[in-house]
């Protein structure tokens, strides 16, 4: 009988002809993640094939319905639709809760609500820090794969401080706060208690983003064991912040439609994250940040830099950490 080799667990099991790769995984206790119970309706067990992809069985048509539409190549199939008739090892791609969230293709994503207004808004910008050179080398879907698990650990940080993910710019991304979920200026909410959190986020924004942008740099620290299990390598991020006025407003039409700020505000807010980069620094905030937040946020001013397309010179601040 074939013996087949699942990684990154290291582990050689024996798979039976009836045994499809997902049924031999689990009956050798290993943890192979499957949440729709193996048939063909959720992407989860899928497998990057390393060796040995002629000694597996052809693609069936659920595998082909499933994965034909996320443009799954050959390399990558599902473990609950495939056979082996001779030696082959594979990597599993779903190897933690979050993992299983990101992949399950039946989770649906909501829309964006529609607004329309000038606001006083905070930016917050992040990116991760020489991305080309960490990516080198890694199989297309590892270097995506990565991507969305980063996004994913940013959506939650961002959301937990009642901010949302404006624009996604390829290994970076831009996120509001004190946009009002309901798409309403806060005063107008028609439910009392609604208007008060409402009122609240939009008057917090700036000491809310600051704390997201510490959450996300822990916990982008807390996944590189993970990364560095898989590819042997580690990255790191930097965050800017800016507040001031901006136009916010819902772009695009159906499930591509975005809330997000246009104006001086998000470029500023740009050009602070980009100054990491000089300073050495992993968040940086403006003035208007520091003020609005006060004696609470505990920050390091750095010296006075000219910043790209902006006039004058900025004092910005390195973040150490904010007070309960």
């Amino acid at each position: 009988m074939p013996s087949v080799t699942f990684l990154p667990d290291g582990a050689t099991v024996t798979a039976r002809p009836t045994e499809t790769l997902l049924d031999a995984a689990l009956v050798a206790g290993i943890p192979h993640t499957a949440a729709c119970g193996g048939v063909g309706e959720c992407s989860t067990c899928r497998v990057l094939v390393v060796e040995g992809a002629a000694n597996l069985s052809e693609r069936s048509e659920a595998e082909h319905a499933l994965g034909d539409p996320m443009g799954f190549d050959a390399s990558i199939r599902l473990a609950c639709q495939t056979y082996a008739s001779g030696p082959a090892s594979v990597r599993r791609l779903v190897l933690d809760p979050d993992d299983e969230v990101m992949s399950d293709v039946r989770r649906r994503s909501m829309t964006a609500t529609r607004v329309g207004e000038l606001a006083d808004v905070t930016v917050l910008f992040a990116d991760i820090r020489r991305f080309t050179a960490f990516s080198e080398n890694l199989r297309p879907y590892d270097v995506i794969h990565v991507l969305n698990r980063f996004f994913g650990l940013a959506r939650a940080a961002i959301a937990d401080q009642g901010g949302r993910i404006a624009t996604y710019m390829g290994d970076g991304f831009m996120a509001v706060f004190g946009v009002p979920a309901t798409g309403q200026a806060p005063p107008q909410a028609p439910d009392p208690v609604a208007a008060l959190d409402a009122l609240v986020a939009h008057v917090e924004a700036p000491e809310r983003a600051v704390r997201a942008g510490l959450a996300l740099i822990e916990a982008v620290d807390g996944f590189q064991t993970y990364v560095e299990r898989l590819h042997g390598r580690r990255f790191g991020i930097s965050v800017g912040i800016h507040h001031g006025p901006a136009v916010v407003g819902a772009l695009g039409s159906g499930a591509s439609q975005v809330v997000t700020a246009i104006g001086d505000t998000v470029n500023t807010a740009a050009r602070v994250e980009w100054a990491n980069r000089r300073f050495g620094t992993r968040m940086l905030v403006s003035d208007a940040v520091v003020e609005t937040v006060g004696s609470r946020l505990a920050a390091v001013p750095q010296e006075p830099i000219e910043l790209p397309g902006k006039q004058g010179v900025h004092t910005l601040y390195a973040v150490e950490g904010i007070a309960p």
